[in-house]
């Protein structure tokens, strides 16, 4: 897998990389620069050396503190294989930079972002208001991810952060190099939000990042944790643009690595694991094949895909139309020699028998690897 020149500049290792595999991720994608990626926060040092070249949008009239801004941004998407500072999760994806307040979030959604990070917060109660605006921003197609919180935050780690905990909200709180969620192992004052509103757990705790031009340190916080999912959200839609909100989250949920032994005082408040880049693309990557494989029930042209004429079957597996790639004589008996360890997965991450199933998307798993996506009519 390729390493970029700039992974270990800082220190020997990049070990949030590392932890979520963005190389595995990279050896997919590097990221696509029409893919419309937002980072809504305080400011930014648009001259960094991170930043240059990457900035499709910044106000210039924005005057506020400029440090926490750029160590966010530059964890989404800052400039990768470039020979200074650090690599980022998202590559080469370029980045729009905006305010941080729901308004400057509409204005990002309206203005084609297909994901925005959110790395603050604006309070401690629901307000239907908020609701209604991050309502809009989803409906609209722009996949929302927020910082869950820093433990103090609200009173303690039990209680819900907006924006974070409000509907359509993709919440994240962080996780050690152990994947711990103490920053200190055995003492839980140094953990973040932990509690029903998170939903995955990225490096949050001594992460590498930079917070001004030629300014490198670790830092700790979920507003640095949350960028790591943001960028990742970014290299799936480079892989795969046409994905809807609900598609990326169930496929950021589903390949998540489980850490619950690992933190058995946090289950059930700490989301469904921790953030797998690697396998999260590979998934969406699989998607892609299995649509250039035939796999789609058109299959009337040599790729297997027709759009003038769909449902006539014919693709390699199309399954005459019938449903995405599943064939219930036929599919069977392709998924592996060891059927017991296939299991079929519905869009929130539970087993499900296929044949009792309800319409709709589900991941046909192997062995816990998702080896295909299946839609049952």
């Amino acid at each position: 897998m390729e390493v970029p020149n700039d992974y270990s500049l800082i220190s020997t290792t990049n070990w949030a990389l590392d932890l979520i595999g963005a190389q595995t991720a990279w050896s997919f994608t590097h990221g696509d620069t029409s893919i419309n990626v937002a980072v809504s926060d305080q400011n930014f040092y648009t001259n960094h050396e991170e930043l240059t070249g990457k900035i499709n949008y910044y106000d210039n009239t924005n005057t506020s503190t400029r440090t926490h801004g750029t160590a966010v941004a530059t964890i989404v998407a800052g400039n990768t294989n470039n020979s200074v500072g650090l690599s980022s999760i998202g590559y080469n994806t370029t980045l729009s930079l905006y305010r941080m307040n729901y308004n400057d979030m509409l204005n990002a959604s309206y203005n084609g972002a297909k994901v925005i990070n959110l790395s603050w917060a604006s309070g401690c109660n629901y307000n239907t208001y908020a609701q209604m605006a991050i309502d809009e921003v989803y409906n609209n197609g722009t996949f929302i991810v927020a910082s869950a919180g820093n433990g103090s935050t609200c009173g303690g780690p039990n209680s819900l952060v907006y924006p974070a905990a409000y509907n359509h909200v993709f919440a994240v709180t962080s996780v050690g190099s152990q994947d711990n969620i103490e920053r200190v192992i055995g003492n839980p004052s140094t953990i973040h939000q932990t509690n029903s509103s998170v939903d995955i757990c990225a490096p949050g705790h001594n992460v590498p990042l930079t917070i001004a031009p030629g300014v490198y340190i670790t830092g700790n916080g979920t507003s640095f944790a949350a960028p790591y999912v943001t960028g990742t959200v970014a290299l799936m839609l480079s892989v795969k643009p046409d994905l809807t909100n609900q598609e990326i989250d169930s496929i950021l949920r589903l390949t998540a690595t489980n850490i619950d032994m690992l933190n058995p005082n946090y289950v059930g408040k700490i989301g469904s694991g921790r953030l797998n880049s690697g396998l999260a693309v590979q998934t969406v990557w699989n998607m892609i094949q299995e649509v250039e494989d035939g796999n789609n029930g058109h299959g009337n042209d040599d790729d297997g895909v027709d759009g003038s004429n769909p449902g006539q079957g014919g693709g390699n597996q199309g399954g005459n139309g019938n449903h995405f790639g599943w064939d219930n004589n036929k599919d069977k008996q392709t998924l592996g020699d060891d059927l017991s360890q296939i299991s079929v997965i519905d869009m929130n991450g539970k087993t499900t028998n296929l044949d009792n199933a309800l319409p709709g998307y589900y991941f046909v798993v192997d062995g816990g690897v998702v080896i295909k996506r299946i839609y049952k009519n």
